[in-house]
């Protein structure tokens, strides 16, 4: 907007009796409509702040550092170099078991990984 336009508003406002606290008035309430725009525009960007593949590979790397064995998953090495394949927790019935690719984790733990832990927002 234009320093004249500004000014005409300014005019337009004083013409109709409105004196300079009702124009502050109006301002701060216009100001404040905005800031709460934004503050509602941020809290609802949280959860977006992070992408579905992010939380999965924070989700995988969770369970695979939580695991208290050697071989979470069947790409993880054993101590002596080779891969743990179906020697890994992953691949043995029962027990433990880590979260290792991409689809072990489901849309619904992707919301329930939003809806427990806070993202910090950019900005």
């Amino acid at each position: 907007m234009h320093d004249i336009d500004r000014l005409s508003i300014c005019a337009q406002f004083w013409e109709r009796g409105r004196g300079e606290a009702e124009m502050r008035a109006i301002g701060y309430s216009f100001l404040a409509a905005i800031l709460g725009l934004g503050v509602a525009g941020v809290a609802g960007a949280r959860d977006l702040s992070l992408s579905n593949d992010d939380i999965r590979s924070r989700m995988i790397a969770e369970s695979i550092r939580g695991y208290a064995g050697n071989c979470p998953c069947p790409f993880s090495t054993m101590r002596n170099g080779r891969r743990c394949g179906g020697n890994s927790a992953y691949s043995r019935p029962g027990g433990q078991k880590p979260l290792c690719f991409a689809d072990d984790v489901s849309p619904a733990m992707i919301e329930h990984y939003r809806k427990t832990h806070a993202q910090p927002t950019a900005g």
